[in-house]
C-alpha cells in the first residue's frame, strides 16, 4: 500500500511539471479590409505576471497560429497586447542606426560631442503604421480565456 501511495504521489507530481497550460487561438487580420498576408504578430502578456510572448506568422488568408512553447500550441489564458509588424519583402526587419545626442553627452559627462558615447537604436521596418510595432502603442489587446478565443483584428492605414 505504502508504494502504491509513493507511485501515485510521484506520477502526480510529474503531471504538474512541464510547461504551462495554453489554449488555442483562432485570430485572423485584415488590414484596411483585406486580408493581411505574411504579417509577423506577437502576444505580448500584460499584468503582473509577464510571462513569455506568443507568436506566429499570418497565411494568404490572413489567419494566425500561435506558438508559445511548441509549434502552434496556443498561448496561456491572459491579458494580451498585440504586435504586427510587416517587413518590405527582402530586407531586413530591424536595422541598426547609431545616433549621438546632446542627452548622452550630458548623461556620461562628456566634455565634448566627439567624445559623446553613441547609442545604437533598433528601427523596425514595416509597412504597417508604426503604432502596431510597440507593446506600448498598439491599439489591439484581447484576453484568452479557458473558453472561446476567436478574434478579428482589423488594422487601419489611419490606427
Amino acid at each position: 500500500m505504502l508504494r502504491f501511495l509513493f507511485l501515485l504521489l510521484a506520477g502526480t507530481a510529474l503531471v504538474g511539471c512541464g510547461e504551462p497550460r495554453v489554449v488555442p487561438v483562432d485570430a485572423t487580420f485584415t488590414y484596411d479590409g483585406e486580408p493581411l498576408q505574411q504579417a509577423a504578430v506577437t502576444f505580448v502578456r500584460q499584468g503582473e505576471k509577464g510571462g513569455r510572448a506568443a507568436f506566429g506568422s499570418t497565411d494568404d488568408a490572413g489567419r494566425l497560429s500561435l506558438t508559445t512553447y511548441s509549434p502552434n500550441d496556443g498561448a496561456p489564458p491572459g491579458q494580451y497586447r498585440v504586435v504586427v509588424i510587416k517587413p518590405p519583402e527582402n530586407e531586413q526587419t530591424f536595422e541598426e542606426v547609431e545616433v549621438t545626442d546632446a542627452e548622452s553627452m550630458v548623461k556620461a559627462s562628456a566634455p565634448s560631442a566627439a567624445e559623446a558615447p553613441s547609442r545604437r537604436n533598433k528601427w523596425v521596418r514595416t509597412l504597417l503604421p508604426e503604432a502596431y510595432a510597440d507593446p506600448g502603442t498598439t491599439p489591439l489587446t484581447c484576453e484568452l480565456s479557458s473558453r472561446n478565443n476567436e478574434f478579428q483584428f482589423e488594422l487601419s492605414s489611419k490606427p
